[in-house]
């Protein structure tokens, strides 16, 4: 009986040589050497993983800033040491109770939790390296919004090369597991039983811990900023610690919601910001409904990931979109229209809506604040408009649905419309498809009765699988991201033929433009203005305003002016649009704010610049005047954020 009492109980051992004891102890020893090894192991680890990004990354490294890449490693040193200390204490905790417990007893609940730590880990960073790629930021809590929608997520994977991130994923987890438990073998075989005093030295080294995870004895606690030391954001965003921004933003997304980017008094922000954004009536314009007897039909068309680098016109590349091309010389093309964020789910929100992005949040994901705002199909239900939006895809992806029904689309067309033999693509139905939906609904529909039709391509988004013989050649990413626009391009040219051809052009106003841009085809950072801009084609009756067909207008506007410029066209009301502008009227000054995970970028006729709130930095300028422009850019992201909050 009692050495069953032995074999799992350390019973209390009184001595006179205490004290020496606890001094010398060398079974205590060598737990605090192996916590010691363990927690360097996992910084190691996290090592292994930012060399990993930068060479998953290489492709947008520029060769002048390569030697800065060690840098990372320093820098992201404060946050590998603050995850790995979270991650050691359960082990401190574990270790702790040996002076209670076999060793042996221990040893299987601590390997079942770092097994499960390391592929936890290890799948999150493996498939960081791919968001990151195409999103470009590090994982945080928004890539759990789209869990919802699994197979969406796994079309958009498409284009990753999945076969090399499962051999990663694969290669790594076999050398971390078998490392970690040979290591843990040696140790705890070696470890001999302990007294039970020992356990207030364990509670004492959980408390030591508190001093890497917060970053040190400063005041306020470690955050993202600690990581940020270079002009390249490339190079910040590597010396993150993936585990660690991912577990704060969700940290961050259970707080209560304040400001994260207020700079100054609102009173202050909005004596900067609300001149630019003033209604006023303008009667030398002559408005449509003056001009033409019937009300304009409307269609918006918005094509994924449609960006400026590939339309002839705004200087981009020439054999891309031919089809757009030819129709740019049937109406009016805005060279200088930028979007308002980098995702569907903004871009979507900044056009029907006129609302702006929120950098680090999703308006669409909150239903309770997407009735709040303005819309489109709001206004155009209130003026006897029926209102239509078709999408080949899952309406329920990033909340969609519930956005569109919120703001009063009354017909809504998704995947469920098409045949089980038309879902196509990985998305549903590819645009070609799509097309043939919408002109056979349009074509039977009621003649008497506007309509404001909205269109949302889907065949240019990852993984770039297009239903037609390969044009643009190359199996590379570039290549095949070219060859799916020339499809939709193809697909929007017949579409719009044939409607002509059956008189459907007549007294309607076609609207071309992008959800968002792309870093494709050249590989642009996200902090480059040219990530962001996109064409807007204005095809139908503009002789109103004074304009002729095949022109183009050198104009500095965002995404959100979209909303202003038709309603005010059409005479109907825009004021409830505080955010959008009209960009046929003489502004203030022409601008545009478009938002990235922690900042903005701001563009006028003195140039761009990029701004970072997480490294309070500039990390992208070609601006003039800098210093004065910042604070009013500052000031739209601060006041924007705080009517979402708002809302």
């Amino acid at each position: 009986m009692e050495a069953i009492q032995l074999s799992y109980f350390n019973k209390p051992q009184f001595s006179l040589v205490l004290p020496v004891q606890i001094i010398i102890s060398q079974s205590m020893l060598r737990r605090v050497l192996f916590l010691l090894l363990f927690y360097v192991s996992l910084m190691l680890y996290f090592s292994y993983f930012r060399a990993v990004f930068l060479l998953y990354q290489i492709a947008a490294i520029d060769a002048e800033i390569s030697w800065d890449m060690l840098q990372t490693f320093i820098h992201g040193l404060p946050l590998d040491a603050s995850f790995s200390a979270y991650l050691t204490a359960i082990p401190v905790a574990l270790l702790s109770f040996t002076t209670l417990f076999s060793s042996q007893l221990i040893k299987t609940t601590f390997k079942i939790y770092i097994y499960t730590v390391l592929t936890v880990m290890t799948v999150l960073q493996v498939v960081d390296l791919e968001l990151y790629r195409n999103w470009g930021f590090r994982i945080d809590n928004s890539f759990f919004k789209y869990l919802n929608t699994p197979k969406e997520i796994w079309a958009s994977s498409g284009a990753a090369p999945l076969g090399l991130l499962l051999v990663l994923f694969t290669i790594t987890i076999s050398i971390a597991i078998y490392f970690f438990s040979r290591f843990t073998d040696y140790y705890f075989r070696r470890f001999q039983s302990l007294q039970y005093y020992w356990f207030l030295l364990f509670i004492f080294l959980l408390a030591v811990l508190i001093i890497p995870i917060r970053g040190g004895f400063q005041l306020a606690p470690i955050n993202q900023s600690v990581a940020y030391f270079s002009s390249t954001n490339l190079l910040n965003q590597a010396a993150l610690n993936a585990p660690w921004n991912l577990s704060q933003s969700l940290v961050d997304a259970s707080k209560p919601t304040v400001n994260p980017f207020h700079q100054m008094e609102n009173d202050i922000a909005k004596k900067l910001v609300n001149p630019y954004y003033e209604k006023t009536q303008d009667s030398t314009l002559a408005r449509f409904d003056s001009v033409f007897q019937k009300p304009m039909n409307i269609v918006v068309i918005v094509w994924e990931s449609f960006t400026a680098k590939v339309v002839k016109a705004l200087g981009g590349l020439e054999n891309v979109t031919p089809n757009f091309n030819k129709l740019t010389q049937q109406g009016l093309l805005i060279d200088g229209m930028y979007a308002s964020a980098t995702r569907s789910d903004k871009g979507l929100v900044a056009i029907l809506s006129g609302y702006p992005s929120q950098a680090n949040q999703s308006i669409m994901n909150l239903p309770s604040k997407t009735l709040t705002i303005p819309s489109l199909a709001r206004e155009f239900n209130k003026n006897g408009y029926e209102t239509n939006f078709y999408y080949g895809g899952e309406l329920a992806f990033a909340n969609l649905k519930s956005y569109l029904i919120n703001t009063g689309y009354q017909n809504i067309i998704g995947k469920t419309a098409f045949d089980a033999k038309d879902m196509n693509s990985k998305w549903g139905a590819h645009d070609d498809v799509l097309f043939n939906k919408v002109l056979l609904d349009l074509k039977s529909r009621d003649k008497k009765k506007p309509h404001f039709t909205t269109i949302f391509t889907l065949s240019s988004h990852e993984p770039f699988e297009v239903p037609m013989k390969t044009v643009i050649q190359g199996a590379d990413e570039s290549s095949l991201f070219l060859n799916s626009l020339y499809y939709t391009d193809k697909a929007i040219g017949r579409f719009i033929s044939e409607l002509e051809q059956l008189g459907l052009t007549e007294n309607t106003i076609i609207i071309i433009t992008a959800d968002h841009g792309h870093r494709l085809p050249f590989n642009t950072a996200i902090e480059s203005p040219e990530s962001y801009k996109i064409p807007f084609l204005w095809l139908g009756p503009v002789g109103a305003y004074g304009f002729v067909k095949d022109s183009v207008r050198q104009q500095i506007c965002s995404q959100t002016d979209i909303a202003s410029t038709l309603l005010s066209t059409l005479n109907i009301n825009d004021t409830d649009f505080h955010w959008s502008r009209n960009i046929f009227k003489n502004q203030k000054a022409e601008f545009s704010i478009s938002t990235m995970k922690t900042g903005f970028i701001w563009t006028d006729h003195l140039g761009s610049f990029s701004y970072d709130y997480k490294g309070r930095k500039i990390i992208y300028n070609t601006h003039n005047q800098i210093d004065s422009t910042l604070v009013i850019g500052q000031a739209h992201l601060q006041l924007s954020f705080q009517d979402f909050l708002n809302k």
